[in-house]
């Protein structure tokens, strides 16, 4: 199993469409990891870069809201 931890960093450097393309997969490697029953610290792995993913969507969500707004 390849380890893949993402960082703030390498998230802000992706577009939004490569943003959602990679949430798209993390998420079909987590669903498939548990239906094949992986390690579960491979999974974590996958639902801590989850994570990151999802708080960089929300931020630019709220960013976006926040210009058009003003």
């Amino acid at each position: 199993m390849k380890k893949f931890v993402i960082s703030e960093l390498t998230l802000e450097k992706l577009g939004d469409k490569d943003l959602s393309e990679l949430f798209l997969k993390t998420r079909s490697k987590i669903n498939a990891g548990r239906r094949k029953k992986y390690e579960s610290k491979y999974i974590k792995n996958l639902e801590m870069d989850m994570c990151f993913i999802q708080r960089e969507i929300d931020l630019r969500k709220r960013l976006k809201v926040k210009n058009t707004a003003s």
